[in-house]
């Protein structure tokens, strides 16, 4: 009775957390640009410039979870506060391939600062059933349209090990993704992004 109790009142919350999702994405069409200001405070601060510096490499595991339910890790933003108009579209047509409409699913959008290079990470979570994901994350550029050729990006099991075989940018490359996997409630899992001798890690546990 207490893990039915304990699934169905999770399933709740991530009804809400998808109701808010979808309420964000109108308010974006209703405000354009200035949709951000509805949700960063301080926006004539600093905090673009700042994200990323407190939770790279500290060991904070981000929790699929709580991602459902509307509860985002420190320095993660839905994608119409991260990406341009243009590039949202862009960014919009790349995932609609994976995920079904209404389905149990969060998207969160990190800015990184990787040797240079100002890319965000997308983390694309998916629930399929009570105890089953279905994860997607992808690498975008955002002061250019393309990406720096040789960054890499590396699935790794929670001790660091290579969990499939690492993806790298070429040339020309509008994005980066690791395509879609399944993961079981529980794991735990690290995705890497490096370019040359600048690594950066973010963890995952479902």
């Amino acid at each position: 009775m207490t893990t039915k109790f304990s699934t169905e009142h999770r399933l709740q919350r991530a009804l809400k957390a998808l109701e808010l999702e979808q309420t964000i994405q109108r308010d974006w069409l209703e405000h354009g640009l200035d949709f951000v200001n509805l949700y960063v405070e301080d926006l004539e601060g600093n905090w673009l410039e700042t994200w990323g510096e407190d939770d790279q490499e500290n060991g904070v595991w981000h929790k699929g979870l709580e991602w459902l339910q509307g509860c985002f890790s420190a320095k993660w933003l839905p994608i119409a506060s991260v990406f341009a108009a243009n590039k949202l579209i862009f960014v919009n047509n790349v995932i609609s391939k994976y995920f079904e409409i209404n389905s149990l699913r969060a998207m969160g959008t990190k800015t990184l600062e990787l040797a240079n290079n100002s890319v965000a990470l997308l983390a694309l979570l998916q629930l399929d059933n009570e105890d089953k994901f279905s994860l997607v994350f992808q690498l975008y550029p955002l002061e250019n349209e393309e990406l720096p050729a040789q960054i890499k990006l590396s699935l790794l099991d929670e001790n660091g090990n290579l969990g499939q075989p690492f993806v790298t940018s070429e040339l020309g490359d509008k994005y980066l993704e690791i395509k879609l996997f399944k993961a079981t409630m529980g794991t735990r899992f690290k995705v890497e992004i490096s370019l040359g001798e600048t690594s950066i890690t973010e963890s995952f546990m479902l």
